[in-house]
């Protein structure tokens, strides 16, 4: 619990714990510290965490750092962030991450050049844990002020031999991607695809998707459509989850015929997804090859595929000119998975203008009185 007002006096006794010779009342003190209000600032404080930062104890740096992550930027001299910067080479593993971590808070408050180069100059750090944090720190600097020496130095870390680091790197230039159009960071997420670890690859088409309209070229939708042929089905899963969402931003005919023939995939998951990119689309995706694939849907082994091309049918077919709707729909009311019955009723309603036909209308009524309550409200 924070210390709202805490009294000069307080503060004090706790700086002087903080030097206490039993390392049990000195890491008391310093949690302690990390609880007083970061808006309370004092040159004690920062002199304090100088000597922590320098403290034979591993322990104490790790807690100093800690506290440098909270304090305010105000807080954060010149002076502290120079032994941070200089301490990122610390003797210990563990210390060293804690330096780094502790860089990247400071640079969310204080993108100075200094901060920004140890952050960046420890992305080549021997030690991959402190590549990964360091990766981190950067991305979550650059996702608010993108430099080209940082995107930059993310795109190196695409390449890192570590593949969390790879991950990390992926993350952050698809973030940045959302915000600032560059072909170079697409063109380098892309050139990771071959990637031996699937954790990677799938990064990269969630980072993809997050860039979105950004996205839509043909040499992206290329290597997506092969991706969806990889040998891990997560992989497949993204690469299917990828271009519906940058179809949602920009339908082009590549993107829509490209979702097209994902629907006849063999994999459950990516007809599935398939069918939720379409249905964002909605009046875009209304052509006649989009109304046939997911009509030949309705009679999918999967109930999730069925429920779904059923949902995306009706959020298109308002504006799609499709004249054998009733015939395809009406036999699917006596589906035996109650969701597809409830899909195809909530679907009519949606349509009821185009097909109220005698037919329709007594299929509803007979609705009405199924097993399964949604269906019958729905109906």
């Amino acid at each position: 619990m924070a210390v709202l007002n805490p009294t000069r006096q307080l503060v004090s006794e706790i700086l002087s714990a903080l030097q206490h010779e039993d390392m049990q009342v000195s890491s008391i003190a310093a949690a302690a510290l990390q609880n007083i209000n970061e808006t309370v600032v004092t040159d004690d404080i920062a002199n304090v965490l100088v000597h922590m930062l320098q403290d034979k104890s591993s322990h104490i740096r790790c807690q100093a750092c800690k506290i440098v992550g909270k304090i305010s930027a105000n807080a954060i001299t010149n002076e502290v962030i120079q032994y941070v910067v200089e301490s990122i080479n610390d003797q210990e593993a563990e210390v060293q991450c804690e330096f780094i971590k502790a860089l990247g808070k400071i640079g969310e408050k204080k993108p100075t050049d200094k901060v920004i180069n140890g952050l960046t100059n420890a992305l080549k750090h021997k030690d991959a844990d402190a590549r990964y944090h360091a990766c981190k720190a950067v991305g979550r600097i650059a996702e608010n002020i993108p430099t080209d020496k940082m995107i930059h130095c993310l795109i190196e870390a695409l390449h890192d031999p570590d593949s969390k680091v790879q991950r990390e790197a992926s993350q952050a230039l698809g973030k940045i991607g959302e915000k600032r159009e560059t072909d170079k960071i697409i063109s380098s997420l892309m050139s990771v695809l071959q990637h031996g670890d699937a954790n990677v690859r799938c990064e990269v088409f969630i980072s993809i998707g997050r860039i979105g309209e950004n996205a839509t070229t043909d040499e992206v939708v290329k290597h997506i459509m092969e991706s969806l042929n990889d040998q891990d089905p997560r992989v497949q899963l993204e690469a299917s989850k990828a271009l519906g969402k940058i179809g949602a931003k920009k339908a082009t005919n590549k993107i829509v015929s490209s979702l097209v023939n994902t629907l006849k995939h063999s994999n459950p998951l990516v007809r599935y997804e398939a069918c939720v990119g379409l249905g964002a689309m909605r009046e875009k995706a209304a052509v006649v090859e989009v109304v046939d694939g997911l009509l030949k849907l309705f009679r999918d082994k999967n109930p999730r595929v069925k429920f779904q091309a059923c949902d995306t049918l009706a959020k298109i077919s308002e504006k799609a000119a499709v004249n054998d709707l009733t015939s395809c729909l009406i036999p699917l009311l006596e589906d035996q998975d109650w969701s597809v019955r409830r899909a195809v009723c909530m679907m009519l309603g949606r349509i009821r203008s185009k097909i109220a036909t005698k037919e329709v209308i007594t299929s509803l009524i007979n609705a009405l009185g199924d097993k399964k309550s949604d269906v019958g409200q729905q109906a």
